[in-house]
């Protein structure tokens, strides 16, 4: 976790992306990528982790 309340992902294709604290508090796994277009939701952890993501 940053400074900024922000986890950073990576993913081979997709690009970078991040979870806030925030979020993350709420049970909810929004990636917002970094470019600020995109968001990906994801279920649980698993599914996370099965799209290919992994912590940056």
């Amino acid at each position: 976790m940053t400074p900024h309340g922000q986890l950073h992902l990576k993913h081979p294709t997709l690009g970078y992306a991040y979870v806030t604290i925030d979020d993350l508090v709420h049970d909810s796994l929004v990636l917002r990528s970094k470019t600020g277009i995109d968001e990906h939701r994801f279920a649980d952890v698993g599914a996370l982790l099965q799209a290919g993501w992994a912590i940056d």
